[in-house]
């Protein structure tokens, strides 16, 4: 064999990972010495935003009971002090109720999105005008509406910026549907959803089919850069594919 081999087996194994562990092209100010200035800034209280604390305190126990995830108050840096203008909001959007429902035959869908406002971390990924990015949908099947909303909720949380998470459940009649999304200042983004870990630079849309033996089927398909009043129409698009009528149509499911 040729000794050079082996060692071009490696370069390519190498760069490889390092290729596939490269963030996505993002902001040009965000850097190691702003990454750097924000994890010390976590740690000094003189940096803390003192009403934003009290005001996490005053709303301890409001938080939905069925998120993954209990909220809790903690100390965060004052937004926008590290980077000017790197907080302009967060958001969701998502599908409610039965009026708003999907549905394929005689199955209903239900889906929520993730989006974070367009802001100078994240400009540079946007085409002009713009205003926000979607960087996360989920779309579950469902057996369950109940019309007092407990099937179904979500919420974003700005707390770790520059760094966007979010949470949510779908319930089932046996089931329920965790998840939980993120989106970090360098543009790693991953969801887990009831443990399955996946890689959002692979697709930012994740298809969830409960079964009736207890198991779910998972799909992870790639969603363009869309803002949020795009999403009800990009959910329409994909539950047009026959591939996905298929996936969500399946006799073993719910």
């Amino acid at each position: 064999m040729n000794p050079t081999f082996p060692s071009l087996i490696l370069c390519a194994v190498l760069l490889t990972v390092c290729c596939r562990h490269t963030p996505q092209a993002g902001s040009s100010v965000w850097d190691e010495d702003a990454a750097r200035r924000n994890f010390e800034a976590r740690h000094d209280p003189e940096t803390w935003d003192m009403q934003l604390l009290e005001h996490d305190i005053e709303n301890l126990g409001s938080e939905d009971a069925y998120m993954p995830f209990a909220r809790n108050a903690f100390p965060v840096p004052v937004y926008n002090s590290i980077i000017e203008e790197s907080f302009t909001g967060t958001g969701n959007i998502m599908t409610p109720d039965r009026e708003t429902a999907k549905h394929i035959g005689d199955k209903t869908l239900l889906y929520n999105a993730f989006f974070n406002n367009r802001n100078v971390l994240n400009r540079d990924m946007l085409p002009d005008g713009m205003n926000n990015e979607v960087f996360f949908m989920i779309i579950v099947l469902t057996d369950f509406i109940d019309e007092e909303g407990s099937h179904a909720g979500s919420e974003i949380v700005s707390r770790n910026h520059p760094d966007i998470i979010g949470q949510g459940y779908f319930r089932t009649v046996n089931r329920k549907i965790d998840y939980v999304a993120f989106m970090t200042a360098e543009r790693r983004q991953y969801a887990i959803v009831n443990m399955r870990l996946m890689d959002l630079d692979l697709g930012r849309c994740i298809l969830v089919a409960p079964r009736r033996d207890g198991s779910l089927r998972f799909r992870q398909e790639k969603m363009p850069l869309i803002e949020s009043s795009q999403a009800d129409a990009f959910a329409e698009k994909l539950l047009s594919r026959p591939e996905i009528k298929r996936f969500f149509l399946d006799e073993g499911n719910i």
